[in-house]
């Protein structure tokens, strides 16, 4: 009973928490898994863990011109070591090519009473990597492999109703203008589809620069009082498309993203309970789609 209650509550740390650094651990067979965590930021590489994907964007991270990174993604462990032991890992390569986009060692190594390791990643900013459209990085999976130092008996996590694999996690690599940190983690609900033309508009209309949406530094978001600000910057930004939406159809924003609203710049706004509202942006049924508009399904 003892153990499953360790057990039990080492996965509410995991959760729960943003950081597992401190996770229980119990004395049974050690195993690994993959953490998620809403965000981790190292020093000398800040990348971003949402769910079951890892994203390492030279643009985002004014990392542009850099030949390649290295970045390191986290690995957790359960039960006790008290020795080096190493771990083994495959490689699904989705898009890209290994050796040419990516290059990762299959041998990595927890230390003896350490309950985190790292894998390395050099992600290689190739000069076909800017020309790749915005939602096809290059991709692939690391899977985590059981051998006789460890096992892979970590539970599957729960993400409303999709269940995240702890033995795996998605990592993708891009060197253009792609959904940041700040608006996939907290503005997503609110702001909805991501285009360039409405994060231009953002930016442009609150004075903003790509970094201040997340992932330039070790802490986040450069612009601490925006992302704190983040709820009312989003309601000012409802009530100028919304007053343009008034104005008539030949006066809304366009945005001839495929996602848009008919070519119509629109928010789906934010209403769930205990999240301060932002006004949604909601285009008449009535207006006819902007000429040239092309939408998701090419009509």
């Amino acid at each position: 009973m003892k153990k499953h209650i360790l057990i039990f509550a080492s996965l509410l740390l995991i959760a729960f928490s943003c950081s597992e650094d401190n996770i229980m651990t119990y004395d049974g067979e050690p195993f690994i898994y993959f953490p998620y965590t809403f965000s981790i930021y190292q020093p000398d590489a800040p990348f971003v863990v949402q769910d079951s994907v890892v994203s390492y964007n030279f643009f985002i991270l004014n990392n542009a011109s850099a030949d390649y990174a290295w970045f390191d993604v986290p690995v957790r462990r359960g039960g006790r070591i008290d020795a080096e032991k190493d771990f083994l890992i495959d490689i699904e390569v989705l898009s890209g090519a290994e050796g040419v986009d990516f290059e990762i060692e299959r041998r990595h190594t927890f230390l003896a009473n350490s309950n985190s390791a790292t894998i390395a990643v050099r992600a290689i900013n190739t000069p076909q990597l800017p020309a790749r459209p915005y939602n096809d990085p290059v991709k692939f999976i690391i899977h985590l492999r059981e051998n006789r130092n460890f096992t892979l008996n970590m539970p599957e996590a729960q993400k409303g109703r999709e269940t995240l694999s702890r033995t795996q996690i998605s990592v993708e690599i891009a060197n253009t203008l792609a959904e940041p940190w700040l608006w996939a983690m907290m503005g997503r609900a609110a702001l909805g589809y991501f285009s360039a033309a409405k994060f231009d508009l953002i930016n442009e209309l609150f004075g903003l620069a790509v970094d201040d949406w997340g992932g330039s530094n070790t802490t986040g978001p450069s612009n601490p009082s925006f992302s704190g600000n983040l709820n009312g910057a989003m309601n000012a930004f409802a009530s100028y498309l919304n007053e343009r939406i008034a104005l008539g159809p030949e006066y809304a924003v366009k945005d001839m993203s495929p996602l848009s609203d008919r070519g119509y710049m629109n928010m789906p706004g934010e209403t769930r309970p205990m999240v301060a509202a932002v006004t949604p942006v909601v285009i008449p049924t009535e207006w006819p789609a902007v000429p040239g508009w092309v939408g998701p399904s090419g009509n």
